[in-house]
């Protein structure tokens, strides 16, 4: 699937599709998709609800957050891909994470969701014709093409495990874990 260009998305999605390597965004999530599982699937139960401020997301929250993010935005690809221009709604990620239930949860019950929601969104992106693909909906208010949603799904799981690499791995290494 080609990248976007400059208006097929608002601008604030930028800073994500910036973050993304070269390459065929389909194939990039796939990859993506086997290090995310990795990388969250070595943090320890104790690791992964660790709070480096105490109104700050935890690691499981965080990726609770990109689980249900890359659920929404599929969401939104689909129905837009299928031709149904209603407008979509933006979503209150706080209170998806408020009501997700994450801590009474097992960080390898997380990983085996996540890999479930990534092996459906590859499968929705890798039926999409180009025509498909250059669907435009409304999301948010803004004007986005379905192209645009891949890689605004990888770049903010590139942003989120950059976030986490600079404010927590300050954890004990994976052989004191």
């Amino acid at each position: 699937m080609l990248r976007p260009e400059p208006g097929e998305y608002p601008t604030n999605y930028l800073e994500y599709i910036k973050l993304l390597p070269d390459g065929d965004i389909v194939e990039i999530m796939e990859r993506q998709g086997v290090e995310t599982h990795e990388f969250f699937g070595n943090f320890s139960e104790k690791n992964s609800t660790f709070r480096y401020d105490p109104d700050k997301w935890c690691i499981k929250e965080i990726f609770m957050h990109l689980i249900d993010t890359e659920r929404v935005f599929a969401y939104r690809a689909l129905r837009i891909s299928r031709g149904d221009t209603t407008p979509l709604p933006s979503f209150n990620q706080d209170e998806f994470v408020k009501n997700c239930n994450v801590m009474q949860r097992l960080i390898s019950d997380l990983c085996a969701e996540y890999q479930s929601v990534r092996n459906a969104s590859l499968t929705l992106f890798r039926s999409l014709d180009e025509e498909m693909a250059m669907c435009i909906g409304t999301v948010s208010g803004y004007l986005m093409t379905v192209r645009t949603i891949p890689c605004i799904i990888s770049g903010h799981e590139i942003h989120h495990i950059r976030f986490i690499r600079e404010k927590f791995l300050k954890l004990p290494s994976k052989k004191e874990r």
